[in-house]
């Protein structure tokens, strides 16, 4: 498990689950990630006293021998456990889970937080992993999609069942987006930004397919015109090194801020700091910092990838931009540090988003799902009371 979107998307599921009296176990991989950004994950899983099970053989690299001692624990566990569903998350992960599910007799419901092939793989691998998916799509009860581009993805596999799909947007803490996009004012200062300058941001893991070269590229004429201009990257990863030094080489001393790994619940008071989202990334379901930053008040310029044009008024509250065209880019942010977009995120267009992305109207498509799925097997989906008398001693 590593600190992304999908990760605390899952986390709060259980959580919101687990809150409204239903036995909720989660099990993963080891934690993988990069000192703070792991520390918050393992602090939330800790605090809130979440039933949680490491298998360490679960890993993200194909590999047939600790993929078959996966399988096996994770059978170990379901037929110890005897859970009503399982609920997977990310490609590997869900591959091997719905397999116990499916020995075990269990109803497995998986939800795609991005496509497992993508044209960057190649062409042996992404023939492999969409094999797969329409292997895997018999022995799945149910498929949850972040975004409707990544349901047609699926379905474009030849697959004729869309009754076995919804889309469920990724929800996250909505209201403390809106609450600092109220106090723009506030969190410049905290942040030491001067009214004047214009607050570029990125954020993401500083890895190749989520375009931060392109950014600096992008930027770097428009940054030697305009001293207001203010780059900041929020995030980790193994390119921060490189990062840094093309941003000392080619950019104003102190004009491209590295902030390095912020909390999620910080990440609001830097957008809300923002004057616009940059999201460059060559691979997204739905980058839910796209909606994070719309409800923030920032517009938001993007690639138009997985569901960025259902989040993103094009020239109404921000830009989509053909993934890789570095002069569209260019133009697009030069255009809104010069003032000439007139880009504005509506009051009505937030309220939707808050919406939509609220934990709750997630959790609750979720369950319906669930009870959609069990109902075909004549069983219902009921709170539980939990405590000592639980007999596997898990929830």
């Amino acid at each position: 498990m590593i600190q992304g979107g999908a990760q605390e998307n899952t986390l709060a599921t259980c959580l919101l689950q687990r809150d409204l009296g239903y036995c909720v176990r989660l099990v993963s991989g080891p934690l993988l990630g990069q000192g703070d950004e792991m520390d918050s994950l393992v602090r939330d899983i800790v605090r809130e006293r979440l039933s949680y099970k490491v298998i360490p053989e679960l890993v993200r690299e194909i590999s047939p021998w600790k993929d078959a001692l996966a399988l096996r624990a994770l059978i170990a566990e379901f037929a110890r456990t005897k859970p009503d569903v399982v609920h997977t998350h990310s490609a590997k992960a869900g591959v091997i889970g719905r397999l116990a599910a499916r020995i075990c007799g269990v109803p497995a419901i998986h939800t795609h937080h991005g496509c497992s092939f993508h044209p960057y793989q190649p062409a042996g691998k992404i023939l492999l992993y969409a094999g797969i998916e329409r292997a895997m799509f018999s022995l799945t009860d149910y498929h949850l999609f972040v975004a409707e581009a990544e349901r047609t993805k699926l379905l474009g596999l030849g697959i004729d069942d869309p009754g076995k799909t919804k889309v469920v947007r990724s929800g996250f803490d909505v209201e403390i987006f809106r609450r600092w996009g109220e106090n723009r004012s506030l969190a410049r200062e905290e942040l030491g930004f001067d009214e004047r300058d214009v607050v570029i941001t990125n954020v993401g893991r500083l890895v190749p397919l989520k375009g931060q070269e392109d950014l600096l590229k992008a930027c770097k004429s428009i940054f030697s015109k305009y001293c207001e201009a203010k780059l900041v990257f929020i995030g980790e990863g193994m390119l921060r090194g490189e990062l840094e030094s093309r941003a000392r080489d080619n950019f104003p001393r102190d004009s491209v801020v590295f902030r390095g790994h912020v909390e999620p619940s910080e990440i609001a008071r830097h957008f809300a700091a923002s004057d616009v989202l940059v999201h460059t990334s060559y691979r997204e379901g739905l980058a839910r910092v796209i909606p994070q930053a719309l409800i923030s008040g920032a517009p938001v310029i993007a690639y138009d990838e997985g569901g960025a044009s259902e989040v993103i008024d094009d020239d109404v509250d921000g830009k989509l931009i053909e993934k890789g065209n570095l002069k569209a880019l260019e133009n697009a942010i030069e255009s809104f540090v010069e003032g000439r977009t007139g880009w504005r995120v509506s009051n009505k267009k937030r309220w939707r988003l808050v919406h939509d992305f609220n934990r709750i109207t997630m959790v609750n498509s979720i369950l319906e799902a669930y009870r959609t799925v069990l109902h075909k097997r004549s069983k219902t989906l009921t709170p539980e009371p939990v405590g000592e008398d639980n007999e596997t001693g898990d929830c």
